[in-house]
């Protein structure tokens, strides 16, 4: 097994391991004990078990010397995340008690959330309410205001990744893909890989440099995709079909959702990154609204698979009325799209992007091969060790019992020959005395004729 069994202890026995909370690519997440303080905590440990094992000791082992440097660079990368998460202090954040290194590799210790992830409550309920949902999206969004302003980047907003504490209140955890940027140049301090979460990842997260520079639009456009999931419990489209075909908004329509909340989800949720929401302030702002924020593009409704974009233009005499028909409609054939007349480049810009995520669809979807492919492993491995352990315990059962019967049949040789003894010793006996006699009284072991006695005797 990789993980540690219930039970550990780490730290010298200040923290006792009480079972696995969950498992990545890249570390595992435990409930565990605080003991001095008799707390929960959440502790996770470093562990790429693509790359790594683990001996009888606990001590976590590399598979390969070519593995070591992949495997020291995301160690590195996981103790840096622990040290960002620490020097935040925001009640939208998860705040981080300890770090420290031991069996050969690091941990970190956290608050453990009570309430469990979004993404479990929904499994629960299916969507939530409109107003439970804006309550616990305006909590993530201040928490990544706060962190924006320190020019950091999430980079991994989801459901799963936002925890409910005892109060019932959202935060946001995960910081594994965050990353942080030189304030005065704008440029990632880091080089690790970005991973993406389809659905909640825009365009840029699929290009390579995508997200070389501070963007809090990235974060915005998740902020939003995770705003549609808890509205529908639906995941949101993959950044290609928004891109093509818009945010399906029949499908919270559907569900009775406001046109305020849609119209922000909308604004959020662009492909572009200069048509999206700013900033999370902005985001706030709009939902707490009294009334529904104006887009500066009309977002288009999905019918059909087609997009439907009408043109409004204000006259004095009439207020809106359809615009004149000389004005070029973007659904006639042959005539562009009101972005593409907008930008001649949109087109080959898209058709780029469109490749890149193919690209890294590619890749993620050789990821998850490998990860079942392991899975598939680790399982086989399991179903060989428990057919060993059967194994052992059927020669073991079956070299008790050849003892036990042993043992009985030993007994019922010893109880025989000590019979058979006894009967020898008797008869040894029986025949002395029969000698003794005849000795000593003239008897004769063998009868007489005449009767039993000596003639002449009676």
């Amino acid at each position: 097994m990789y993980t540690l069994s219930n039970n550990s202890s780490l730290k010298g026995g200040e923290y006792k391991i009480l079972s696995v909370l969950g498992q990545g690519g890249f570390g595992i997440t435990y409930l565990a004990e605080q003991v001095m303080l008799e707390r929960k905590v959440a502790l996770k440990e470093f562990f790429m078990k693509e790359y790594c094992g683990r001996d009888e000791t606990n001590h976590m082992t590399i598979g390969t010397d070519g593995s070591r440097d992949t495997v020291n660079r995301f160690r590195a990368k996981f103790l840096k995340e622990a040290r960002n998460i620490a020097r935040l202090n925001h009640p939208g954040i998860v705040h981080i008690f300890d770090v420290f290194e031991e069996n050969g590799t690091a941990y970190y210790v956290m608050e453990y959330a009570v309430g469990g992830s979004l993404a479990q409550k929904l499994k629960q309920t299916g969507y939530f309410s409109e107003t439970l949902a804006k309550r616990y999206i305006i909590q993530v969004a201040k928490a990544l205001d706060y962190i924006h302003q320190k020019r950091m980047n999430h980079l991994d907003v989801k459901p799963g990744n936002i925890m409910l504490n005892e109060n019932g209140d959202a935060i946001l955890i995960d910081f594994g893909l965050s990353k942080q940027y030189d304030a005065m140049t704008g440029r990632q301090t880091s080089t690790t890989p970005v991973g993406i979460s389809d659905g909640y990842a825009p365009m840029e997260q699929y290009k390579p440099g995508g997200v070389g520079e501070f963007s809090p639009e990235t974060d915005i456009y998740a902020l939003g995709a995770t705003f549609f999931k808890l509205l529908t419990g639906l995941t949101p489209p993959s950044a290609s079909d928004v891109n093509e075909d818009g945010v399906p908004v029949n499908e919270l329509k559907d569900k009775g959702v406001s046109q305020k909340a849609i119209d922000v989800i909308c604004k959020a949720m662009q492909g572009r990154k200069k048509e999206r929401l700013k900033s999370a302030r902005t985001f706030i702002d709009l939902l707490e609204a009294d009334t529904p924020p104006a887009p500066a593009t009309k977002q288009p409704e999905v019918e059909d698979n087609e997009a439907t974009l009408a043109i409004v233009v204000e006259t004095p005499q009439n207020g809106n009325q359809h615009a004149d028909p000389a004005v070029p409609n973007p659904h006639d054939e042959g005539i562009a799209s009101q972005t593409e007349v907008e930008d001649p480049d949109y087109a080959e810009e898209m058709a780029e992007a469109e490749k890149e995520f193919a690209k890294a669809m590619e890749n993620q979807k050789a990821w998850e091969r490998n990860e079942h492919e392991q899975e598939k492993k680790e399982t086989e491995q399991e179903v060989k060790e428990i057919s060993t352990l059967q194994l052992l315990k059927n020669v073991l059962a079956a070299l008790l019992a050849i003892v036990l019967i042993t043992v009985i049949v030993n007994g019922i040789i010893e109880s025989t020959r000590s019979r058979n003894e006894a009967i020898y010793e008797y008869t040894a006996d029986s025949a002395a005395y029969e000698e003794a006699a005849v000795d000593t009284m003239g008897w004769s072991a063998e009868p007489e004729e005449d009767g039993p006695y000596p003639e002449g005797e009676y």
